[in-house]
């Protein structure tokens, strides 16, 4: 193999390294959750609209929300106590975290196998070229 083809194999292998000691980072990571909610918890403000009310003023009613498509697709929103927001505010963000360290490990797996690829095609060992018999 030429010094070239070592140069750029070896190029290749360092990238493979590099990705695997990142997903193994993420990897840890994720092995780290105890518990995940799937949905988004959020803090709603809004005015009610009596007459007569303390939002009409401007102070706004506060409530903390946690939505989530249920198995059929259909966005449920469930008001959470402040209790509830305490409890579930964890889990929640760990599920976002979660999803996002995997669509980065999904996304590095593809980039590793193509790097191994393209490390096949470099170090493919050439035949040596053999005239025909002429016949």
């Amino acid at each position: 193999m030429s010094s070239k083809h070592q140069e750029k194999a070896s190029r290749l292998r360092q990238q493979v390294r590099t990705l695997w000691h990142q997903m193994n980072a993420d990897l840890e990571r994720v092995m780290t959750y105890r518990s995940l909610l799937k949905g988004s918890i959020y803090r709603w403000e809004h005015k009610c609209g009596r007459q007569g009310c303390h939002c009409a003023s401007g102070e706004l009613h506060v409530h903390w929300v946690l939505s989530y498509y249920d198995r059929t697709g259909k966005l449920v929103k469930l008001y959470l106590t402040e209790e509830e927001h305490a409890i579930l505010h964890g889990p929640a963000k760990a599920h976002k975290e979660y999803r996002e360290i995997r669509a980065r490990l999904v996304r590095r797996h593809s980039e590793v196998m193509a790097l191994l690829d393209q490390l096949e095609k470099a170090v493919q060992a050439k035949l040596p070229e053999r005239r025909r018999k002429k016949r």
